[in-house]
C-alpha cells in the first residue's frame, strides 16, 4: 500500500512510522482571493520531530488545484508523496529546474507540477485502486521523493482541461499558461 510518509534515515524500511496515537487538528476552510481552501493537520510524525500540515487550494474559475504540505520542526529529513492515477491512465514525467512535472495522459490531460527547495525525484509505480468494495484492479501512482530539512514545503499544482479545446486553440494554451502563472504566485504568497 503506498501511502505518503516521512522517514528519519535515508533508508525506508517500509514499516509504519505513525504513532499509536495519532491526532488530527479539525479542517479549517476558508476563502481567499484567489479561491477557497481546506487545511489540517496530524501529529503522526511527532516522535521523529515533525508536523505535517496539508492545504488544499481551489483556484476561482481555474481547472486547478494547489495542494500545500509544509513539513515544520527540526532535523534532515526524507518524505515520499504519492499520487494515485484511475485505472487504464498513462503518465510521462519531466524533470523541471525546481522539481517535477507529471503528465496524465487522456482527455482530460492532467498536469501535477510538484516543487520545493529541495531535489526533488519521481517514478511511476505500479499500484491497485479499488472502485468497487471488495475488488481492486491494475493502476499506476507517481511517486515523488526527496531528503530537506525542516522547515520545508512542497508544493503540488494540479490542472486539467479537455485535450480537444487544448489541441484546437492556442488562446486557450496562452490563457492556461498565464493562469498557472497566477496560481503560482497566489501559492507563494500565501
Amino acid at each position: 500500500m503506498a501511502r505518503n510518509r516521512i522517514a528519519s534515515t535515508p533508508v525506508h524500511s517500509g514499516s509504519s512510522f505513525w504513532e499509536t496515537r495519532l491526532a488530527v487538528s479539525s479542517i479549517q476552510e476558508g476563502r481567499e482571493a484567489q479561491g477557497y481552501f481546506l487545511r489540517g493537520s496530524h501529529t503522526g510524525y511527532t516522535s521523529l520531530g515533525v508536523k505535517h500540515t496539508r492545504t488544499v487550494r481551489a483556484v476561482n474559475d481555474e481547472h486547478a488545484f494547489v495542494i500545500e504540505d509544509e513539513l515544520d520542526g527540526d532535523g534532515v529529513h526524507d518524505f515520499e508523496l504519492n499520487f494515485q492515477l484511475a485505472p487504464n491512465r498513462n503518465a510521462e514525467i519531466i524533470s523541471l529546474e525546481n522539481g517535477l512535472m507529471c503528465r496524465v495522459l487522456g482527455d482530460p490531460q492532467v498536469e501535477l507540477i510538484v516543487t520545493g527547495s529541495v531535489l526533488l525525484q519521481g517514478e511511476m509505480r505500479p499500484s491497485l485502486v479499488s472502485t468497487t468494495y471488495g475488488a481492486t484492479v491494475a493502476s499506476s501512482r507517481l511517486r515523488v521523493w526527496g531528503r530537506t530539512t525542516v522547515p520545508a514545503r512542497i508544493n503540488t499544482q494540479i490542472w486539467w482541461a479537455l485535450v480537444a479545446g487544448i489541441a484546437s486553440d492556442q488562446q486557450e494554451s496562452a490563457r492556461e499558461i498565464s493562469s498557472r502563472k497566477a496560481v503560482t504566485q497566489g501559492v507563494s504568497q500565501a
